[in-house]
């Protein structure tokens, strides 16, 4: 066995270790997660309908969702490791709370498919092969789900214009388009969700696609003055966590010297604090990012023994489980711990 094909399967497994908790592949994918998949473009133009869109001919959407958000998984780990050969990257990777167990934990999400995408343009920029179709993925990945214009598209901008200056401006250029038509055209209406709501979508998670920007930050805003005040440690333990893959990361580039906008570009999905409080999961996606970034740009990886000592103690809060895919931080060890719901 090849050792790509052992990291693949061993990324694999670790991923499904969260849906053999639950049981099942429809308890797997929450129905909150599901709901998105009943927002489609059957209603007219609204964001986040893509995905959903697709899914309509399938049937079932757990289903779906699953071995589609999988196999998206599976394209991250492929691509990250044709982005690098270095096995302690790997190995980092691998054995943390915010990369395989996190996908597995959150299975369903939309987030697998733009990462997925992002790895994909990273790998396209890296083999200087079908370049125009970086700011096309760019497209796709704000139709699927806008966030990706906060954590996802400043990576590929700066990746693309160490490549490209020009190919950088034309990604610039369309993925503001694409986030201004979805933005601007794409908020729901009372009318249509309650269509979607009649056809099996959760009503929470269609009045977020009803909500606009001012909206969005004023109630994440007001859930978080009340939540952190009574469970600190689910904002504190993620980052925490991050600083820790932050320190490495930083410290690897640093001695590449590179200018500070190219250090700080994988960073930018910290702004998804401001519209959401889905901290654990904000914060397993930053440190995937800085993963692919950093297999991205290569640099030399000579470790000092403190950077050794640190990067083994990430690696121990593997056995933690899952960082988490909603408000919880470590939520399957909670719910093992103290028998508390596992979201």
């Amino acid at each position: 066995m090849s050792s790509r094909l052992l990291f693949v399967a061993t990324f694999v497994f670790l991923f499904l270790v969260p849906v053999l908790y639950f049981g099942s592949v429809r308890e797997a994918v929450g129905d909150w997660v599901a709901s998105y998949y009943h927002v489609s473009y059957s209603v007219g133009f609204v964001r986040r309908g893509l995905v959903g869109t697709l899914a309509s001919p399938f049937g079932d959407v757990k289903v779906f969702a699953f071995w589609s958000t999988l196999i998206a998984s599976v394209a991250v780990a492929l691509l990250f490791s044709l982005l690098t050969e270095d096995r302690r990257l790997w190995l980092l990777f691998l054995f943390s709370p915010a990369t395989a167990l996190h996908l597995g934990f959150d299975v369903g999400r939309y987030d697998h498919f733009n990462l997925a995408l992002l790895a994909l343009s990273l790998y396209l920029l890296r083999r200087n092969r079908y370049l125009w179709a970086v700011p096309l993925l760019s497209v796709l990945g704000v139709l699927i789900h806008e966030a990706y214009l906060l954590y996802a598209a400043p990576v590929i901008v700066v990746a693309a214009y160490l490549k490209d200056r020009r190919l950088a401006l034309v990604s610039v250029l369309l993925t503001l388009a694409a986030a201004t038509v979805v933005v601007g055209i794409g908020r729901l209406d009372p009318v249509r969700a309650e269509e979607l709501i009649s056809r099996g979508a959760l009503p929470g998670a269609v009045e977020a696609l009803t909500m606009g920007l001012r909206d969005t930050v004023v109630s994440n805003l007001s859930y978080v003055l009340t939540e952190v005040v009574r469970r600190p440690w689910d904002l504190i333990t993620p980052f925490l966590l991050l600083s820790g893959y932050a320190h490495l990361y930083l410290r690897a580039l640093r001695r590449a010297k590179y200018p500070l906008p190219i250090l700080l570009a994988p960073f930018s999905g910290l702004l998804l604090l401001i519209f959401g409080y889905d901290y654990p999961r904000w914060a397993s996606i930053v440190i995937t990012v800085l993963f692919l970034y950093v297999a991205y740009l290569n640099p030399p990886l000579r470790p000092f023994p403190r950077e050794r000592r640190l990067a083994l103690c990430l690696m121990v809060t593997t056995l933690l489980g899952p960082l988490g895919a909603g408000h919880y931080a470590f939520p399957l060890a909670e719910a093992l711990l103290f028998g508390t719901p596992p979201y």
